[in-house]
């Protein structure tokens, strides 16, 4: 090395140092000069070529030559140039440059960065030499994946790569565990709403006469047109033409979902479907106040865009539930479920024409669920009105897994953990009618929903082929959104027995995250 060159180079492709715990091989002389470096047990020289350990003997054995340890920047798996300054003036300056590789330059998202990155660290060396000093097959295989991506014509077609390497959609895992949740939820509210309907007693009904157990003044004013006349019917037909109220329900209701959950900057979105299968009983300790168990089961089932494969979500939830009130006047009703999760997940990798891969993995997760609401109905004339307000409370845990099947891509995903807290503001509507035999009540409902938990966040996640571990962002949650629906609810005899059947839609609206529908069937029969 002539005079004024720095003492130790890196070429632009140079396999990197060992780090503090490997020894590098040095000249003595004016300017020190490195020679080889340690992988493991093996020598390697500037090319990453494995050095003879008998020529290292005898390099030592001449006492021009030292082992030392030394500092490895090239752990990160940057290049640097050195720019060497007036030495005359007993200056030195040395300056660091990062120059990115293409598959890093072509990365355009935080997440697209973070695969490009763990990818990246693969072309160095060290990082898959065996004890003997023997390249592993993984830094072949990684070669082929980089050369593949490096390869498209498009800065589009490298991100979309990029995006398909990775687990793109961990977010799903959360949003899909969650809308499940929701829907289990949602069937044991409407099932409490409809216990307030006083036609859940009815015994018989002709005309604008009706016998009607617990709430025979919100019945009488289904059949007339006014509070007045309600009063008129009680003082002609008198509170004894009232049977008393039967105790309880068992009831069964299923729901069938579908919606689309939206791409985010660091997450694919997907197309999915789900349903829902609840059973339960309660009873009613007074006309107003009831309590009772249910057990739960669904799935939900997405196909994540760009074809990127299907992420399928099915559990099991027990649920106690009460509530409190009547058809008019306030009311509050309380859920509390737990849900055990099961996640299959096939993800397909496709880069170019040379890489095609598909990865498998299976998880657990366990959701605790909590929602609250409230309300106040009015009587508006011939309809039933009033406010109501609701809290929401989930909170999911996903075990962490393994894939298998895709190679060196194949991923290892550390736990998730998602939660969320919304506030439901807005209100209901319903109007009572009798019909020959039949209580007949149309509803509708409209609420603003404020999440409180929408921040980003992070997964620890790595390719099982030894690249260097990433974090998969998160991206938040819509903050606001809304959820409206319409219902119709049918109550007659059968069989001696009063029985509620009712059929309800309920949809997310304006919210930047998703868009889901969800229709319910359910059937209530009391005794």
């Amino acid at each position: 090395m002539g005079s004024g060159e720095s003492a130790i180079e890196w070429g632009v492709d140079s396999p990197a140092v060992e780090n503090t715990q490997g020894h590098s091989l040095f000249l003595k002389g004016p300017e020190t000069t490195l020679l080889y470096w340690k992988a493991g047990d093996a020598w390697l020289d500037g090319d990453g070529n494995v050095v003879d350990p008998a020529l290292i003997e005898q390099l030592l054995a001449d006492g021009n030559h030292y082992t030392d340890v030394i500092e490895d920047l090239a752990n990160a798996n940057l290049n640097y140039s050195f720019d060497i300054g007036d030495i005359s003036l007993g200056e030195l300056t040395v300056r660091f440059v990062p120059m990115f590789s293409p598959i890093v330059t072509a990365a355009g998202t935080d997440y697209q960065f973070a695969v490009a990155g763990s990818l990246d660290s693969t072309e160095i060396p060290f990082r898959f030499y065996d004890a003997q000093g023997n390249l592993k097959p993984e830094y072949a295989d990684y070669q082929v994946i980089i050369n593949a991506i490096e390869a498209l014509p498009t800065v589009a077609a490298r991100q979309q790569a990029l995006e398909r390497a990775g687990t793109s959609y961990l977010r799903n895992y959360g949003t899909q565990g969650m809308l499940l949740g929701r829907d289990k939820m949602e069937g044991i509210l409407q099932h409490l709403e409809a216990l307030r309907d006083p036609a859940l007693g009815v015994t018989q009904v002709t005309g604008t006469q009706a016998n009607i157990s617990g709430q025979a003044d919100y019945a009488m004013m289904a059949a007339t047109d006014s509070a007045a006349d309600v009063a008129m019917a009680f003082d002609e037909n008198g509170d004894a033409t009232f049977a008393a109220s039967e105790r309880s329900t068992v009831f069964i209701s299923g729901s069938a979902s579908t919606g689309d959950l939206d791409s985010t900057e660091n997450g694919a979105g997907a197309d999915y479907s789900g349903y829902s299968l609840t059973l339960g009983a309660d009873y009613s300790f007074t006309d107003e106040l009831r309590a009772g168990v249910a057990v739960a089961y669904g799935e939900n089932d997405g196909e994540v865009v760009d074809g990127r494969g299907t992420l399928e979500v099915d559990g099991t939830s027990l649920l106690a539930f009460g509530g409190y009130g009547g058809a008019t006047g306030l009311y509050a009703d309380a859920v509390l479920g737990y849900s055990w999760l099961d996640y299959d997940n096939e993800r397909n990798i496709l880069i170019g024409d040379t890489v095609s891969e598909r990865a498998e993995s299976s998880t657990d997760g366990e959701q605790l669920s909590l929602t609250l609401r409230s309300g106040y109905n009015f009587v508006l004339g011939p309809v039933i009105a009033g406010p109501s307000a609701r809290y929401q409370y989930l909170d999911l845990d996903v075990d962490g897994y393994e894939e298998r099947g895709a190679g060196v891509l194949s991923m290892s995903v550390d736990d998730m953990s998602f939660e969320s807290r919304t506030l439901w503001l807005g209100g209901e509507i319903s109007m009572p009618m009798v019909r020959d035999d039949i209580f007949l009540r149309p509803t509708a409902h409209m609420h603003w929903v404020k999440e409180f938990e929408d921040d980003a966040a992070s997964v620890d996640t790595s390719f099982t082929g030894g690249a260097v571990p990433f974090g998969t962002p998160i991206d938040g949650r819509d903050s606001d959104y809304i959820r409206a629906g319409v219902g119709f609810d049918a109550s007659f005899e059968t069989g001696g027995m009063p029985t509620t059947i009712s059929l309800k839609y309920d949809g997310t609206f304006s919210n930047e995250d998703y868009e889901d529908h969800r229709a319910t069937l359910g059937v209530e029969l009391r005794f």
